[in-house]
């Protein structure tokens, strides 16, 4: 009877350790898979909150949304913004608060789309700009004028003026004809019950015509309105008279 229960329990022995070893593996493999889950978990909130703080700090550059050729006026529809990390960011790179003072100039170049931008990738389109205007070597000079001196409101853009200046003291005159009216400003504010007159009047001139015309400005200078067409004769310089004084004879009598 004893033999019989000793052989029993050596029996159950191999059982009982198979199933702890079994039961120690799987918590094991339990708490490894769990650890891993942990760790791959911390991994990917870390770079999520790397990424979004590098996303905090990236710098929003103005690029162009498609690609550009040379001499292309531009319109915000051009332009589009795009970070980049602030190591990569260069002092010259525009950002997009510079877009509406880019609109209307030209490129200079072929840009690539998402290229950053500066500013010697465009150049100014001068053909609305009033200097336009002015042909080859001339200069734009304005004066202001009274009511006489603009015809009462009648002088035009386009007409063709004489400016003629006397000088009183030194006996000289100084005139300047076939003067282009190149612009007639008007007054911002117009006067109640009266109609706004001209104030300004801007002439094209070459560089020895406005040269004189600052000789003639600071004194009282007259301005003729001449014919556009008609071709006038030159102006001859006119001296004054010089008064001389008439001395008694003498007599041979003493």
């Amino acid at each position: 009877m004893s033999a019989e229960t000793s052989s029993g329990v050596s029996g159950k022995k191999p059982v009982n350790m198979f199933w702890k070893l079994g039961i120690l593996l799987a918590v094991t493999i339990a708490v490894a898979a769990l650890s891993y889950y942990q760790l791959e978990r911390y991994a990917v909130t870390a770079a999520e909150q790397q990424r979004q703080q590098q996303q905090q700090n990236m710098v929003e550059i103005l690029v162009l949304a498609d690609d550009l050729d040379a001499d292309v006026v531009l319109t915000m529809a051009h332009f589009q913004q795009r970070k980049f990390p602030p190591q990569y960011v260069q002092d010259n790179w525009l950002e997009p608060h510079d877009a509406p003072g880019l609109v209307g100039l030209k490129s200079s170049r072929f840009l690539a789309r998402g290229e950053p931008l500066t500013i010697d990738a465009f150049r100014y389109d001068y053909r609305h700009h009033f200097s336009h205007q002015l042909a080859e070597n001339y200069y734009a000079v304005t004066v202001s004028l009274g009511i006489e001196q603009l015809h009462h409101g009648l002088l035009a853009v386009g007409d063709k003026v004489l400016l003629y200046a006397a000088s009183v003291l030194s006996d000289t005159t100084l005139w300047l004809d076939n003067i282009e009216v190149l612009a007639v400003d008007r007054q911002q504010q117009q006067v109640q019950h009266e109609v706004a007159l001209p104030t300004t009047v801007t002439f094209a001139m070459t560089a020895e015509q406005a040269q004189r015309f600052e000789r003639m400005r600071g004194g009282n200078f007259q301005l003729w309105l001449q014919h556009p067409q008609h071709d006038y004769p030159a102006l001859a310089n006119t001296t004054k008279p010089h008064l001389h004084i008439m001395q008694a004879a003498r007599s041979d009598n003493k």
